[in-house]
């Protein structure tokens, strides 16, 4: 299997001491973990960490602008890190906020070099914190994930995480989710970290809705520790619970991730 997203310590919320060696450590170890594409946090290349955890640049698009240049630089490091692992099955990608706006956090300029390009809500002012009614976070959450699936990603990262944490959800919006993810090519993932109840209730909707209509469904161990490499345990018993087997559900590939494209994976 494929793990379509995990991180090194470029990103700030990863131990420091986890890296792209310790990825092929247990590739070359564990039989079912076929490849891993680290998708380290854009927040994390393009901003200081007291910028980052503001989380301004959500409100404000030009926070970007303010440290593209620097992030840029960054974001070449990260990337020329793979170099050593090109012929292996460590694949280079980014995990990315949406501003308010639609503005994906990174320079477009390097899509064709993220593969893939995984698109995430950690948060949006329009919360709880701030005072805002259940109705309208929902509303905004809904129009922002919709909006970021149109906006070129490849996958949606743990699609209900932060709704979760505000609000009941309910199947009517799963399925919403889900079917505009399916008519748009962007694939669901099932996400293995920080899952509570309220999670493992709605990815058990999104597995079910997505086996169901064909939706494209990719796998995320998102590891943050060297421990958790390689860990598909919740994957596994999610697709146990919901009486299915990898078979029965569109499994995202690197081929067509590949494909989609126009490159050749490496062999």
């Amino acid at each position: 299997m494929i793990d379509f997203h995990s991180h090194t310590n470029f990103s700030y919320c990863a131990d420091k001491d986890i890296d792209l060696s310790d990825y092929k450590k247990e590739i070359d170890k564990n039989p079912i973990l076929d490849g891993v594409c680290i998708t380290d946090h854009g927040m994390s290349i393009y901003f200081p960490n007291e910028v980052a955890w503001t989380w301004e640049f959500i409100r404000n698009e030009y926070v970007l602008d303010q440290h593209i240049d620097k992030g840029n630089a960054r974001l070449e490091e990260y990337i020329n890190l793979f170099s050593e692992y090109k012929n292996s099955s460590i694949h280079c990608g980014l995990e990315v906020e949406m501003s308010e706006n639609g503005r994906l956090i990174y320079d477009p300029f390097y899509r064709n070099r993220l593969i893939p390009l995984i698109g995430s809500v950690h948060f949006l002012f329009s919360s709880k914190k701030y005072g805002f009614s259940l109705c309208d976070i929902l509303n905004e959450w809904t129009y922002h994930t919709e909006r970021l699936i149109c906006s070129g990603i490849d996958i949606l990262a743990h699609p209900f995480r932060w709704i979760c944490g505000q609000s009941p959800v309910d199947y009517r919006l799963v399925e919403q989710i889900v079917k505009c993810a399916h008519k748009e090519g962007v694939a669901l993932e099932i996400n293995g970290h920080n899952v509570t109840l309220p999670i493992y209730d709605a990815d058990k909707a999104m597995l079910n809705i997505a086996a169901e209509i064909g939706a494209k469904v990719s796998f995320g161990v998102d590891a943050h520790r060297k421990e958790n490499i390689g860990d598909f345990s919740y994957h596994m018993k999610l697709l146990n619970d919901c009486g299915l087997n990898i078979r029965d559900i569109n499994l995202l590939s690197r081929k067509e991730l590949y494909e989609k494209h126009g490159r050749q994976l490496a062999t």
